[in-house]
């Protein structure tokens, strides 16, 4: 399901700014774990 066809089905419309200034969103802990991303050798043969 897309982002847009979520919003269609819900009927609700909320832009970012809306979003993150909802009451209550700074007491939320968020700790995501670190992504771990090596480089790759890249072939060039």
């Amino acid at each position: 399901m897309t982002y847009s066809d979520f919003v269609r089905l819900t009927g609700k419309r909320r832009n970012l700014v809306d979003a993150l200034s909802m009451p209550g969103l700074s007491t939320i802990e968020l700790n995501p774990p670190r992504a771990d991303i090596a480089p790759r050798e890249v072939d060039l043969s």
